[in-house]
């Protein structure tokens, strides 16, 4: 594997990337309760969750891809809403449902969509082990 000059004094490739996040995870119950959790654990209050994504999504100096490969460049519309910030109440301090898997309604899909893909961007260590079971529990 060759690096750019830029990339070689540090041994890794610098160049930062996300995946939009794929309808098959947002079918997935764990993936959508890791997301819930990850973004509670934000501590950020309903009132400034739009302006808190947005300013993720700024300052991301990197490329965000959906999974055909294709560079996307997120349009945030579905967040222009009167009552987003009950929304972002209700979906990310929603007491979880203990053994019920949560339900995702369609017309929060593309939120949530958004949400993660952000979040995913933003926080990629955290991102990784969205929807990942463990192998046990020892």
């Amino acid at each position: 594997m060759y690096f750019c000059l830029a990339c070689l004094s540090s041994g890794r490739c610098l160049k930062k990337i996300a995946l939009t996040v794929s309808d098959d995870e947002l079918r997935n119950p764990k993936f959508l309760t890791d997301v819930r959790l990850s973004a509670r654990k934000k501590n950020v209050s309903s009132h400034r969750w739009l302006d808190y994504l947005c300013s993720l999504y700024r300052d991301y100096d990197g490329t965000i891809f959906d999974h055909d490969g294709k560079e996307v460049l997120l349009d945030l519309e579905a967040f222009e809403s009167v009552q987003i910030r009950e929304w972002f109440r209700s979906w990310i301090s929603a007491p979880d449902a203990g053994d019920k898997p949560p339900r995702l309604r369609s017309e929060s899909r593309e939120r949530v969509r958004l949400l993660a893909t952000i979040l995913r961007a933003a926080f990629p260590g955290e991102a990784r082990l969205w929807g990942v079971e463990p192998a046990n529990d020892n």
